[in-house]
């Protein structure tokens, strides 16, 4: 099993632009840094092609961001269901 992630890596392109990286960063105490194990779920959603253009034209938005709004209502549902 993988360790908790204590520590938050810098993106390549900070340690590039500052000549440095940050390795005393703590990441964040959330339920999703837990260590992965062969408890965790994922979910997979099909839809046609054909309802994502529709939604796509008849919100005037980009396939991407009918992915990236799906993505952070299941991060938010995810989330709001968890006692904190």
């Amino acid at each position: 099993m993988a360790p908790l992630p204590e520590r938050v890596a810098c993106s390549h392109a900070t340690s590039q632009r500052s000549g440095t990286c940050c390795p005393n960063t703590l990441s964040p105490r959330l339920s999703l840094n837990a260590a992965i194990g062969f408890d965790r779920r994922a979910l997979v959603v099909r839809e046609r092609m054909d309802d994502l253009r529709r939604a796509q034209r008849l919100f005037g938005v980009t396939l991407n961001d009918l992915l990236l709004t799906a993505v952070a209502a299941g991060v938010h549902d995810l989330l709001s269901s968890r006692v904190r």
